[in-house]
């Protein structure tokens, strides 16, 4: 189990399966269906978030964007990496234990 501070570039993290999603106007609405709580991604990181199955280390997801997007590598590492680790601060990765300490529920993803 990693706690979401300790989440590195060389991790390859998998969004939580067991959260009901919905997209308005672009942003991805997230429901926790444990704890009962919605999360909002905004457009950006709706995408990301597709693609968050744990075959791309975060390290490989930052170049590809960086690439198709034409931006500095460096930059894109490091927001991507801020992301990742909200996402899991937030619980809404698998096997990776948030702000309270716990972690997706049995069965996840």
């Amino acid at each position: 189990m990693t706690p979401w501070q300790d989440i590195g570039s060389d991790d390859a993290p998998v969004a939580r399966a067991d959260l009901a999603a919905v997209e308005v106007d672009g942003e991805r609405v997230l429901l926790d269906p444990e704890r009962g709580i919605t999360h909002v991604l905004n457009a950006t990181a709706s995408t990301i978030w597709e693609v968050l199955d744990g075959s791309a280390t975060i390290d490989l997801l930052a170049r590809d964007v960086a690439e198709i997007y034409q931006l500095a590598i460096d930059d894109v590492a490091a927001q991507l990496l801020a992301l990742v680790r909200d996402l899991g601060r937030r619980n809404l990765l698998v096997d990776v234990a948030g702000v309270d300490g716990s972690t997706a529920p049995d069965g996840c993803p």
